[in-house]
């Protein structure tokens, strides 16, 4: 009996936290997040309602996670959290992007909010999906600045950690022109601003091939060396420099 009871109640909670990630209307949102409430005021129990919000399906996936991909469910996730919730669940091989966890799909969608709760539930700033891909990267590469200074005074000790390809939160930021992220892990953080991806890459380089003009001149001013090769670039006759 308390097997199909469980059964029961982490399913409806599961697709009643998915329809709330995936509504694109407040109102539908809000129809979800009525759900979650009547389904978790209807556990008394500490020990079903611990296995229930802690449920997963197949492919790794909480309820938790389900809230954090939508926008303004950040009622949907408080009450997940106050009823004990694992905060730092990630995805499983079985899903199509293995190691996922809330905290990265807040950081990657700019749920400031939703990242603010998680973190102070102590989500893990380090957890990588399997590709190497961190919150502190996705957030530098999106250009979320509020949420990147929730990361670095909760750990800032990834704030110069290479993930996919060997890129660092400066060179993704870089690449994609969020100045004033360049300017915060320079200034404040004391990132390597001449750190090279896998290819040899660096911050300067990117943003220079992506005409990011400001960046680059903020770059060159605050110690970037313009001679670092990248390696696709090393023989002759095709070698060239980062600024040429």
């Amino acid at each position: 009996m308390f097997h199909v009871r469980f059964l029961e109640l982490s399913l409806a909670l599961l697709k009643a936290a998915r329809a709330a990630g995936e509504a694109s209307e407040a109102a539908a949102r809000k129809q979800q997040e009525e759900k979650v409430k009547r389904i978790l005021s209807s556990i008394s129990s500490p020990n079903m309602m611990r296995t229930v919000v802690n449920y997963t399906d197949e492919e790794g996936e909480s309820s938790l996670f389900f809230a954090c991909l939508g926008e303004d469910n950040i009622n949907i996730v408080l009450a997940l959290l106050s009823k004990g919730c694992d905060v730092n669940t990630q995805t499983n091989d079985n899903h199509d992007i293995p190691g996922d966890t809330p905290l990265i799909e807040s950081c990657l969608n700019g749920h400031v909010e939703i990242a603010k709760a998680l973190l102070s539930h102590n989500a893990n700033v380090g957890l990588q999906r399997k590709s190497k891909l961190d919150a502190t990267l996705i957030t530098a590469q999106k250009g979320h600045f509020e949420i990147l200074e929730l990361l670095t005074e909760k750990d800032p000790s990834y704030v110069d950690r290479k993930g996919p390809l060997g890129k660092t939160p400066l060179i993704t930021c870089a690449f994609n022109g969020h100045l004033r992220i360049v300017r915060a892990l320079t200034e404040k953080w004391n990132v390597n601003v001449n750190a090279q991806d896998d290819g040899g890459f660096t911050a300067l380089y990117c943003a220079s091939q992506e005409n990011h003009i400001e960046v680059v001149d903020y770059l060159l001013q605050h110690g970037a060396n313009p001679k670092l090769l990248s390696l696709i670039h090393i023989s002759e006759p095709t070698r060239r420099y980062a600024i040429s």
